[in-house]
């Protein structure tokens, strides 16, 4: 019994099924501002709002799922190219890549703040952002190493 519970494949589910959730917390949270959007700019259009919303979120949320399954990966890759070109900017790129998601991960949950005046349950929506962003962060990490574990590790 115990080993059904006790073992790697688990672990791995739980963290991709974990990075799947921040993901789609991420495009829910940025779905108010593509709505927004919408009803600033596309009143008359059919499906004005909502298309930008689905829209924001798609991107936000594909965005996410790059960050906690790709983003070793991608590491990898554009310092192996950067190394073998000799042109770091493709490095520099990925980071800004990175950067450019917490950003819009940020300001999705703090737009949603703002919508809600800053009450007490956005400020919680903002520690929840906040401190989601650091575990897809983390969980994206963590989910590599299971993926990726060293034979010598393995044989243990």
């Amino acid at each position: 019994m115990l080993k059904l519970i006790h073992n790697r494949t688990i672990v791995k589910y739980f963290l991709a099924a974990l990075g799947i959730a921040f993901a789609f917390y991420f495009a829910w949270s940025f779905y108010p501002f593509g709505e927004w959007v919408g009803k600033q700019f596309l009143q008359d259009a059919p499906g004005g709002p909502k298309i930008p919303g689905l829209v924001s979120a798609v991107i936000l949320g594909g965005c996410v799922l790059v960050i906690v399954f790709y983003k070793e990966y991608i590491k990898e890759d554009t310092e192996a190219y950067s190394l073998a070109s000799g042109d770091n900017s493709f490095n520099n790129a990925f980071k800004w890549f990175v950067w450019f998601v917490l950003g819009l991960e940020l300001f999705s949950v703090l737009f949603r703040a703002i919508l809600l005046n800053f009450n007490s349950i956005s400020i919680v929506m903002l520690g929840v952002g906040v401190l989601g962003m650091g575990v897809t962060y983390v969980v994206g990490k963590i989910l590599h190493v299971q993926v990726n574990r060293p034979p010598s590790v393995g044989a243990k």
